[in-house]
Order: structure tokens, then C-alpha cells, then sequence
């Protein structure tokens, strides 16, 4: 396992560590809100590995489960945000069309979840 206490020291230490990214979501589903950590991943693997012919497919997936207001697991955009990402995704789905919104969610995250995270037992017991 990598180093849990480097993961205290920034949320971005936490978010490349593959150790820390599972015990993260972990501490997320307790809290019921391991969507925002799906959909940054989501975007991730969206904005690395789909192939161009599948970019407007795979960012539909993105928007029907985690963007649009009737999302199965509908994150924490701001509505002018969630509907800038709607059109801009139905107009044209490139390789960049999550950035806002993920920029949001990984701000949120950051400010909101990761401090939580790192007063709980989980990580306490991780870094025992």
C-alpha cells in the first residue's frame, strides 16, 4: 500500500494513488456520496481511453448516470455548470467536454469529502 499519511498532504496525493483512491471511495459510500469520486473517474478514463468514435456514446453514458437533472447518480454541479456541460455534450462530444464540470466536482471534493476523510477512522486506521 502506498503511504497513507502522504495523502494528507494534498488531495491531489490522495486522487493518483490507487490505494487512496479505494479507501477514499470507501469512506464516500459511508457517506453516501461516492458518486462525485465515480463521475471525476469516469471522466478520467473518458478523457484517456475512449476511443474517438466512441466519445459521443461514452459522454452520453457520462451525462444520463452523473450531469443531467433526472441522473441516476446525480453529482453536485451548479446548475448553470450541469447545463452548460448537457448542451456542450449534445452539441459536440470532445475529449475536453467534462472539464468544467470536473473541475467542480474535484474542487468539491477537495473542500468538502477530502477534510471529512481525513479526520475519520478509516484513514486514522490507515496510517496506524
Amino acid at each position: 500500500m502506498a503511504n497513507p499519511k502522504s495523502w494528507g498532504q494534498s488531495f491531489e496525493f490522495l486522487i493518483r494513488s490507487e490505494d487512496g483512491v479505494k479507501l477514499f471511495k470507501q469512506y464516500l459510500k459511508s457517506q453516501f456520496c461516492d458518486e462525485n469520486l465515480d463521475f471525476w473517474l469516469a471522466v478520467e478514463n473518458f478523457r484517456d481511453n475512449v476511443d474517438d468514435d466512441e466519445l459521443a456514446k461514452q459522454a452520453g453514458i457520462i451525462v444520463k448516470t452523473y450531469v443531467s437533472k433526472k441522473a441516476t447518480r446525480a453529482v453536485n454541479l451548479k446548475a448553470p455548470n450541469r447545463e452548460r456541460t448537457v448542451k456542450a455534450v449534445e452539441a459536440n462530444a470532445h475529449r475536453n467536454v467534462f472539464d468544467d464540470a470536473q473541475k467542480e466536482i474535484y474542487d468539491f471534493m477537495q473542500r468538502d469529502p477530502y477534510v471529512r476523510f481525513l479526520k475519520s477512522e478509516q484513514y486514522a486506521n490507515a496510517c496506524a
